[in-house]
């Protein structure tokens, strides 16, 4: 993911609450524990990429919010 979306500390943090959530948990082997965690993050995540992947393909292609970038 690129960093102009800012989310890199609060996606880190909601990683580990939801991961320590997911752990505590007592049901279910470690696996799919871990395999649970993953599909409610992987969503939310993968927007996010694909949100700032979309965004800096519009700064990259503008040449005046390149040059200011540049700067």
């Amino acid at each position: 993911m690129t960093p102009n979306l800012g989310r890199g500390a609060c996606d880190a943090l909601i990683d580990a609450v939801t991961l320590a959530a997911a752990l505590g948990g007592a049901r279910g082997s470690l696996a799919s524990r871990l395999a649970r965690w993953q599909a409610r993050r992987l969503t939310v995540t993968q927007a996010a990429r694909i949100a700032s992947t979309g965004t800096m393909q519009v700064v990259l292609h503008l040449p005046s919010l390149r040059r200011s970038a540049e700067q």
